[in-house]
């Protein structure tokens, strides 16, 4: 019998490095629902403050949708993977508590596009709003000015 070579190709390792920016989209499992209501996308943005204080990130924007999330992230001197996996565990672990719910809340790994800081800032920061109108609930900065989002307690997420 002769051996048949496997095809099967192991993932291409993401590329970060202090100071890159990228549009993050982090999906629910199946499609399914991440948020529910008001508390859980608050408590989301508590997740996602207390991570970016821990790991040193700045976050330009963001877009909480029904299924699924989006950030627009510059990292620091942790890559993007690592504070991800700690902000979507530990929200995954509060919704299955509130819920009473097994398995998985978020589909896979996230999707990182690693974006050219000038260009992608000022042009793609806008197309942000758009989910907005569909009934997302976000914010965004461009003058250094945090967001004013209905969901944030008390502080921003912002640097």
């Amino acid at each position: 019998m002769i051996p048949v070579a496997c095809s099967i190709m192991a993932r291409k390792p993401r590329v970060y490095f202090p100071g890159a920016l990228y549009h993050v989209i982090c999906r629910g499992n199946q499609g399914q629902p991440i948020f529910s209501d008001d508390a859980d996308r608050g408590r989301y943005l508590e997740l996602l403050q207390e991570t970016r204080l821990r790991y040193d990130f700045r976050l330009y924007a963001y877009v909480l949708m029904g299924n699924h999330v989006h950030h627009l992230i510059e990292v620091g001197p942790t890559s993007l993977s690592a504070f991800l996996h700690t902000l979507l565990f530990r929200d995954t672990r509060d919704w299955t508590q509130r819920y009473r719910d097994v398995g998985h809340l978020f589909h896979g790994r996230h999707h990182a596009i690693l974006c050219e800081k000038d260009s992608y800032y000022s042009e793609h920061t806008i197309a942000c709003l758009p989910p907005l109108a569909k009934g997302g609930k976000g914010g965004f900065e461009r003058s250094g000015k945090p967001p004013q989002s209905p969901f944030a307690k008390g502080g921003s997420c912002w640097r």
